[in-house]
């Protein structure tokens, strides 16, 4: 088969029913992003955005916030510690502070991605593998031997059908898509701008 549609009632006739949870999953997936932008994403402006932050050596924290990885729902209310070992002495290491969702456990959870140790450490790979296991970056950490930890931001932000990167200019959150662009931006008395449109 290579056209299907979703939803339809009844189970019988064309694309009818009953669905999976891998099929409503998959639609999820695609909508947000899907394989072309496979590390989204955190939901903007919800909760913490689910920011991580470095409180002390040998650990890290991720704020509060919302997610979709690889198609599946993930909320966090309350800030995750999670805690990267030291490196050997003389080498540090690049873990990433990952958004893990786990068919075989049917869990999302915050983990590291522990990377090898060495003088000049490379990051290690996600695991991007619809109903297996599927990772989505948040940070990536170097932890220096001392066990302090420099992190970067490497989240990606979610976005309905197109890209959910872009450039800011004046303010505003600038997406490209093909030939147009799009004006899109949360202002101050919290109207949304779209294509030079604003809607209260």
């Amino acid at each position: 088969m290579t056209q299907i549609s979703r939803f339809w009632g009844g189970s019988v006739t064309g694309d009818a029913g009953p669905y999976s949870n891998d099929q409503f999953n998959i639609i999820a997936y695609t909508l947000f992003g899907g394989s072309a932008y496979a590390n989204a994403g955190f939901s903007v402006g919800y909760l913490n955005e689910l920011a991580v932050t470095t409180p002390s050596a040998n650990a890290v924290s991720i704020a509060s916030g919302v997610a979709m990885v690889g198609g599946i729902w993930y909320y966090n209310s309350a800030a995750v510690s999670l805690n990267p070992t030291t490196p050997s002495a003389s080498n540090s290491r690049i873990d990433l502070v990952v958004l893990r969702a786990s068919w075989a456990t049917q869990t999302v959870r915050a983990a590291l991605v522990v990377g090898t140790a060495g003088p000049t450490p490379t990051a290690p790979a996600l695991t991007q593998t619809l109903g297996t296991t599927y990772e989505i970056p948040l940070a990536q950490a170097t932890v220096a031997d001392t066990g302090i930890i420099t992190l970067v931001d490497t989240r990606v932000k979610l976005a309905l059908g197109f890209s959910p990167t872009g450039t800011s200019a004046a303010g505003k959150f600038v997406i490209a898509t093909g030939s147009s662009s799009f004006e899109w931006a949360y202002t101050t008395d919290a109207n949304i701008i779209l294509a030079n449109q604003v809607f209260s």
